[in-house]
């Protein structure tokens, strides 16, 4: 498809039109930079003013700024050349997260992880970051501050039933917690280099950790045990920067296995992303390597994501993959040789998280890059919209089952809905 163009606005542009709105000044202006490729920077400016109680965007000749719904805006310039479309975040959280915690240095925690979960009682979010450290909030209010982790946590998940807490860290190891007391009851070591990420199977007997040491791991909750290495057949030492678990229940025919400390592994696969480039895709069940697709685009897998909510739908079949060199590529998990479509965003740098959510491609890219892609009935990528972030890098995003919206969270305690 090539490359897409990146949008920046200027990071305090909601203060600039509310400032109008309110009357404190009579005009404001904001910047737009647009680079339509890696060599290529355009700035744009545009003036916000009232006119009869209506707010007036002023983009120059030939470009349009305007507002198409409360939180969405459309910028488009030199004649529709350049367009897109901004998000702004309808609740911004950093501010409650700072002063919910007794520590001076909060607002320079840098969260690196993050999940949230409600229950018919409760409604629990936690937050890992760049130290170690994880922060579990009741009904957003500080609950607990757990010293998870002797290094940087890379993932954070709630277990179904919304009181346990899985989490795994640069540190090598592998954790559980009660989100209710804050125990530790079990901590999984065996990795020999860093956890890169976690996926939890079924109701949670069963969990699954992948490391830069080349392994994805397969335990057994209650007792501890590791049942299961599994590695890349050309390379077992090719690291892994990132897993995607998959649900093909109704689609695969399993073979026999009769270890009593499995449960619901029947039908699931997971697909790893590769230091190489190289995804490999695995039976949990069989404990074999289904396929490998290349490294076609010559640079490290980062980051996967994809549909697999829709059991029946083709959709369900295809893996959204991020590399370091900036490249977003779809695969198809039927036809493994090549990639079915790809794009550059932010040619050059690394596309450090994608989420995939309701027919939309959440990607972070870079510094203050976070966008969403649209995708067609096919999977293809579309338009795009820009989360405004207020520059920050966006370390994950995690869907809200209730109301539909993305959290997006990251460096400098960034925490916001969308």
């Amino acid at each position: 498809m090539g490359e897409l163009p990146s949008f920046h606005i200027q990071a305090d542009v909601v203060e600039c039109i509310k400032d109008v709105e309110q009357g404190k000044v009579e005009m404001e202006q904001f910047y737009i930079n647009v680079e339509p490729d890696i060599h290529t920077v355009k700035d744009y400016t545009v003036k916000v003013s009232k006119v009869e109680d209506e707010i007036v965007f002023d983009a120059g000749e030939g470009n349009v700024f305007k507002k198409v719904s409360p939180q969405i805006y459309e910028a488009s310039f030199e004649g529709g050349k350049h367009k897109c479309y901004f998000k702004l975040p309808s609740i911004v959280y950093t501010k409650d997260i700072i002063s919910g915690r007794e520590s001076e240095s909060s607002s320079a925690r840098h969260f690196t992880a993050f999940d949230l979960v409600h229950t018919p009682e409760e409604s629990w979010c936690a937050f890992g970051d760049s130290n170690g450290k994880i922060s579990v909030y009741k009904h957003f209010s500080l609950d607990k501050e757990l010293d998870g982790h002797a290094d940087y946590v890379t993932s954070l998940k709630f277990f179904p039933s919304g009181e346990v807490l899985l989490s795994t860290s640069m540190d090598m190891q592998v954790k559980i917690w009660s989100a209710v007391d804050g125990s530790n009851p079990r901590t999984f070591t065996g990795h020999k280099a860093a956890v890169t990420e976690s996926a939890i199977i079924g109701r949670g007997r069963n969990i699954l950790s992948c490391s830069k040491d080349g392994t994805i791991k397969l335990w057994e909750c209650g007792s501890g045990t590791m049942l299961r290495n599994f590695r890349r057949d050309d390379n077992a030492f090719d690291g892994i920067n990132t897993m995607q678990l998959l649900d093909l229940e109704g689609r695969r025919a399993a073979t026999v296995n009769e270890n009593h400390l499995e449960y619901s592994t029947e039908n699931k696969t997971v697909i790893a992303g590769h230091f190489s480039g190289v995804l490999t895709y695995h039976d949990i069940y069989s404990k074999q390597q289904i396929a490998e697709f290349p490294s076609q685009f010559s640079s490290p897998c980062t980051t996967l994501s994809c549909n697999n909510t829709a059991l029946g739908d083709s959709l369900s079949h295809y893996i959204y993959a991020g590399y370091e060199n900036g490249c977003i590529a779809q695969w198809d998990t039927r036809y493994t040789n090549k990639a079915v479509n790809h794009l550059f965003f932010n040619k050059g740098a690394s596309a450090d998280r994608l989420f995939y959510f309701q027919d939309s491609l959440y990607v972070s890219s870079n510094v203050d890059s976070s966008c969403q892609i649209s995708l067609d009935s096919r999977g293809n990528f579309k338009d795009q919209t820009f989360l405004v972030a207020d520059d920050h890098k966006i370390a994950q995003y995690v869907a809200d089952p209730n109301d539909k919206s993305i959290w997006a969270v990251g460096d400098w305690s960034f925490c916001a809905k969308y």
